[in-house]
């Protein structure tokens, strides 16, 4: 992996930091089994879809296919006065998730704090015939990754 915009290319101690929470998220997923494909259309993050924060507040990225899902939420920062240190701004409770065209049967969602670099909780949910899992995430304090995969029995 390079870094193209570093002369010379060099990791310093925040990209590596980074790159160790990447792998552990990665984990989470069945690589061998992924077909991602563009999903930005079918995440709705409390009422929006898309990766525009409006009124969620929250900026939405994703990929995954029938099986699995990598939503990525980015928190958008404030504009007028600087943010705690270690906080972006207040945290975002009780937020409404809709992932659409998903094969029926059972997922598990696990949170990912990308500041950390760990898993902080798995929600379960189920996809009916219709293809819709609908979950609530508990907080949404910074940034996070979302893996979403169905369960095998």
């Amino acid at each position: 992996m390079r870094w193209p915009a570093r002369h010379p290319h060099v990791l310093t101690a925040g990209m590596k930091k980074a790159l160790q929470s990447l792998a552990g998220f990665t984990n989470l997923l069945e690589w061998q089994h992924f077909a991602p494909g563009d999903r930005v259309a079918e995440i709705s993050v409390a009422g929006t879809t898309g990766s525009r924060p409006r009124k969620s507040g929250v900026h939405v990225f994703g990929c995954g296919d029938e099986r699995q899902m990598i939503v990525w939420l980015l928190r958008d920062r404030p504009r007028r006065r600087p943010a705690e240190p270690g906080r972006v701004c207040e945290p975002l409770r009780d937020v409404p998730l809709m992932l659409c065209n998903l094969a029926p049967g059972g997922y598990h969602v696990d949170e990912w704090s990308t500041r950390d670099g760990r898993l902080i909780g798995t929600l379960f949910g189920e996809v009916k015939e219709a293809g819709v899992l609908q979950v609530v995430l508990p907080v949404v304090e910074n940034d996070l990754a979302l893996a979403v995969v169905l369960r095998q029995n």
